[in-house]
């Protein structure tokens, strides 16, 4: 068994061409591994926890720099031509079957990699199901999932920590900043459970979101950012003064409002402002939640015209809120 994993282990890493690693050390039941460096550059790749089962087949949970998931597979009896993709056919409990599309990654044994999209429904399943069984090329494999649920928080800690190393000084704060942003847009996307959702470059938002961290759905395009909150601030008091920033910038026709809730015994004020004007018509909402202890962390979202039905529209604001404060605790 130990040969199996350390033997995958090697092979994935070779694969994404790294060198040293494990460092920051990840054990989480028969989960182990930890982060990785890339044998080019010697910058963090990528993190990666793997088990082996008695079948033969170890199974290995990576997070990318960039906040993205797979698994991997692999089994010394397999003989699979590199680069060869191979459907794949997931159930995760009494589900249903979820199709996917592995890539054999070249080694002894192969690896056969699956990306796992942010919030995608392959993601979301393997945070909480118990079992999951996989059909591929004939041949049917089962696993237990124990401990995923912890796996995945795991992981995104791994790869906030191991960028937030690569600086120093001022740069090292202004880059654990936008590591937290990351990875707060990364659990409220997969809190809110938006379609083909994921980060994305920071000027897909306008002028008013600049230099906060984007995020992009099928639907909605948003961002996140962290605000150091003044002594005594209180949620409100920052949902005035975002709408009092956005309403001098609007140069027409703007109109504002804000409330707040309880959500789970923390309250997170949502504020929403209008702009018609020259520049042409937007609408925004935020949802702000407490982040440690004096810190707001701010969810953006830019109203779209939705194709959803409207009482599935009319959810989203309570949705947004508890993903809000989800993703902020």
């Amino acid at each position: 068994m130990r040969s199996i994993l350390a033997g995958a282990l090697a092979l994935f890493a070779a694969s994404q061409a790294l060198a040293a690693g494990p460092t920051n050390p990840i054990q989480i039941g028969l989960w182990q591994g930890g982060a990785y460096t890339d044998d080019q550059t010697g910058r963090f790749s990528h993190c990666a926890v793997i088990t082996a089962y008695k079948s033969g087949t170890a199974m290995i949970v990576f997070g990318l720099r960039d906040y993205s998931w797979g698994l991997g597979f692999a089994n010394p009896s397999w003989s699979l031509q590199p680069g060869t993709q191979i459907p794949i056919s997931l159930t995760f409990d009494n589900g249903n079957p979820i199709a996917v599309v592995g890539t054999v990654i070249p080694g002894k044994p192969p690896t056969v990699r699956v990306p796992m999209p942010g919030n995608s429904q392959v993601l979301n399943s393997f945070r909480s199901a118990v079992l999951m069984t996989a059909i591929a090329q004939g041949q049917h494999f089962g696993f237990r999932l124990d401990g995923t649920s912890r796996v995945m928080p795991a992981l995104g800690d791994c790869v906030r920590t191991a960028l937030a190393a690569e600086s120093g000084g001022a740069q090292k704060q202004a880059s654990d900043t936008t590591v937290e942003e990351m990875r707060l847009a990364t659990n409220f996307l997969l809190a809110a459970r938006l379609p083909n959702a994921q980060v994305v470059d920071r000027a897909a938002v306008p002028g008013s979101l600049v230099g906060w961290t984007a995020w992009k759905s099928d639907e909605e395009t948003g961002a996140v950012k962290i605000i150091h909150g003044k002594p005594s601030q209180t949620g409100l008091e920052l949902a005035s003064e975002l709408i009092a920033s956005d309403g001098q910038a609007c140069k027409g026709k703007f109109a504002s409002a804000r409330s707040s809730e309880l959500v789970d015994n923390d309250v997170v004020v949502r504020a929403m402002v209008s702009c018609s004007d020259s520049k042409g018509d937007i609408s925004l909402q935020y949802f702000v939640a407490p982040f440690h202890k004096t810190d707001f962390a701010v969810f953006a979202v830019l109203g779209l015209q939705s194709t959803r039905p409207a009482d599935t529209q009319a959810r989203l604001p309570e949705i947004f809120m508890k993903a809000a404060l989800g993703a902020s605790r």
